[in-house]
C-alpha cells in the first residue's frame, strides 16, 4: 500500500512544557511458574570411577635410620612408610635423637617429638638416554673361564671351635644413650643466669625418675601440665 495521506510527524512546539515526558521503565513481572527446562543439571547418579587424588609433591628423605638417631636434630626429615615426617623444635627436639621415639610407632610417644609432613615419592630415575652409547659396557665372555680346583684336603668334619659367637642373653638394658648436644650460642645464654638450667623440669613425663615424678606430683602436676610446660599453683606464685 502507498505511504500515508497525513504524516503524523508534528512540528516542534515554540513552548517546551513544564513537566517533561519521561518514558516508564520497562520492567518485567516475575513469571508465575518456573521453566518447564530449567538449565541447571541435577548430579550425576554415577560417580566418577577415577576420583581425583592430589599426588604427594614432596621428595621423600632418607628412611629413619636408627643406628644415627644421635644425629637427627630439630629440623631433620625422615621418611617411615612413604610418609615425611619432620623433628619438631625445642625442648622436643632433644627427643629426636634419642632411642624408642621412632615416628608412626603404635605407642604414640613419638607424636610429641616428630610431625607428620604429609605423604611424599621416592625420587624418580633420570630419563634414560635418547643416544645410546656406541661402547655397551657389557662385554663378550671370556675365552678362558678361571675355574679354582677344589682343595686337595677337605676336611671331613667341621671344626670343635667355630668362631660364630652366639648372641648374648643378657643384652644391655635401657640401651646407653649419649647426653644431648648444647649449642654454644644457647649455652652461652645460660652462662648469664643466675640459678642452673633446669634441665628436669624439661624432662618428659614418661622419662622422669620415680622419686622426681613423685615430687612432681606432689606439686599438682599431671602428664598433660608436665609435658606442656604449665605453671603449677606454687610456681605461679611470688614471694616477699
Amino acid at each position: 500500500s502507498g505511504p500515508t495521506q497525513s504524516p503524523t510527524t508534528n512540528e516542534p512546539s515554540m513552548q517546551p512544557t513544564d513537566m517533561p515526558i519521561t518514558a516508564s521503565p520497562t520492567t518485567h513481572e516475575p513469571s508465575a511458574s518456573p521453566s518447564a527446562s530449567p538449565t541447571t543439571k541435577e548430579p550425576s547418579k554415577q560417580p566418577t570411577r577415577s576420583p581425583i587424588t592430589a599426588a604427594p609433591t614432596a621428595i621423600c628423605p632418607d628412611a629413619y635410620d636408627s643406628s644415627i638417631v644421635s644425629f637427627y636434630v630439630a629440623g631433620s626429615e625422615v621418611e617411615v612408610g612413604h610418609v615425611l615426617y619432620r623433628c619438631n623444635d625445642y625442648p622436643w627436639a632433644f627427643y629426636c635423637s634419642q632411642p624408642g621415639f621412632e615416628p608412626h610407632q603404635g605407642n604414640g610417644v613419638w607424636t610429641d617429638v616428630w610431625s607428620e609432613v604429609g605423604p611424599c615419592m621416592s625420587s624418580p630415575t633420570k630419563s634414560p638416554s635418547l643416544n645410546p652409547t656406541s661402547n655397551p659396557t657389557s662385554s663378550s665372555p671370556t675365552s678362558s673361564p678361571i675355574n679354582t680346583p677344589p682343595t686337595a684336603n677337605p676336611t671331613s668334619s667341621p671344626t670343635a671351635n667355630p668362631t660364630s659367637l652366639a648372641p648374648t642373653s643378657k643384652p644391655t638394658f635401657p640401651p646407653p644413650t649419649q647426653p644431648p648436644t648444647i649449642d654454644p650460642e644457647f649455652a652461652t645464654l645460660l652462662s648469664k643466669f643466675p640459678y642452673s638450667y633446669p634441665y628436669t623440669r624439661y624432662t618428659r613425663w614418661l622419662e622422669l625418675e620415680s622419686d622426681k615424678k613423685s615430687i612432681a606430683k606432689s606439686l599438682e602436676y599431671t602428664r598433660s601440665s608436665w609435658d606442656n610446660l604449665e605453671l603449677s599453683d606454687l610456681e605461679s606464685s611470688t614471694f616477699e
